[in-house]
């Protein structure tokens, strides 16, 4: 397998397979329910490694991360971009993010719907989280798939980590933690995404990566949860990827599809509570709309339908802290900290 190599703002690198490197559903979609490393000179394209450099070994890294953020340029709630209480918030959070004044972003999935056209990408969402691009790590999402294919997104990232086009998966390394970016959309028969079962080319690069890392921490984040107690629920397609972070004894997944806000207790394989399982968060709430919660699912520790947010976190050393911060409240809305499982 060749692996390039990028150098990106936050003083990164990142990882992905082959040679050509690259240049949520609503409830009622028409979609089944369901390493520290000194960075080398930077590729045409990305921007100069920050001084403060995000890959020193023993630094703490604050990111910021949600999903589910721009809603359609055509979307009455959008009103200029100005949004109302319940949905076309993108600009709010957007602001929030601002203030918090991250290292990096995550960006988990549906960045811009409800298809994910470039020119959408570049109306809606570049005008609002467009502003934190070039610190900015994405997932893709359904909704990127919906025009028909993803080039949309794979052409908006196209300098950005976003994984081979049309495949979407990469790590990258940040201070002592290990991240992968992962395609959850599982070979939805319409989409044409990849799969996610045992031996699929996902499966082997995600294994191998596990294999070979050799971070004290690590954190996978992909679009759709493992397990949700929203519209969607638990999607099994993903649980081939799932038993790999739960016996490489990863820390974090971080999720979203459900617009809503959900933590849950470490969950091991099959979706069920497990104390060396991986703790997984649900951030759908970056923008677009909310949903409303069905029956909490074993597991399931904090919830919150009715505010758009950000899920805020500090990457340390040995261990993790958390700050689900709403655009509602004003402060915290839930917090906590944990420390990495030993090697």
């Amino acid at each position: 397998m060749v692996l390039t190599v990028l150098a990106i703002a936050v003083g990164a690198v990142v990882l992905w397979p082959s040679s050509d490197a690259p240049g949520s559903a609503a409830p009622n979609d028409p979609t089944p329910s369901s390493a520290s490393v000194t960075p080398t000179t930077p590729t045409p394209g990305s921007a100069d490694p920050a001084p403060d450099d995000a890959s020193e070994s023993g630094r703490t890294v604050r990111i910021v991360a949600a999903g589910d953020v721009a809603c359609d340029p055509a979307d009455p709630s959008l009103r200029g971009g100005r949004g109302t209480k319940a949905a076309c918030a993108q600009h709010r959070t957007a602001a929030l993010v601002r203030d918090l004044d991250p290292d990096a972003v995550f960006g988990l999935g549906d960045l811009q719907n409800d298809d994910g056209t470039l020119a959408k990408f570049r109306e809606v969402y570049d005008d609002s989280w467009g502003s934190f691009k070039d610190i900015t790590f994405p997932v893709i999402g359904n909704h990127e798939y919906w025009a028909g294919s993803p080039d949309g997104y794979f052409d908006y990232w196209k300098d950005r980590p976003s994984g081979r086009r049309g495949d979407g998966w990469y790590s990258v390394r940040l201070g002592e933690w290990e991240i992968y970016a992962l395609n959850a959309n599982c070979a939805y028969p319409f989409f044409r995404s990849p799969p996610c079962d045992e031996g699929s080319e996902q499966w082997r690069w995600l294994r191998n990566q596990l294999r070979s890392s050799e971070a004290t921490c690590q954190l996978a984040m992909w679009h759709e949860p493992r397990i949700s107690s929203g519209p969607h629920g638990p999607y099994g397609r993903l649980e081939p990827l799932w038993r790999l972070l739960v016996d490489a004894r990863v820390e974090l997944v971080l999720s979203a599809h459900d617009e809503m806000y959900e933590r849950f207790a470490p969950i091991g394989r099959n979706a069920r509570p497990d104390p060396e399982g991986v703790r997984q968060f649900v951030v759908g709430t970056g923008g677009d709309q909310l949903y409303t919660f069905r029956d909490r699912l074993p597991g399931s520790q904090v919830r919150a339908d009715d505010s758009f947010g950000v899920l805020e976190m500090d990457l340390q050393p040995q261990g993790y802290s958390w700050r689900f911060r709403s655009l509602g409240s004003g402060g915290e809305d839930d917090s906590g900290s944990d420390v990495c499982a030993a090697p």
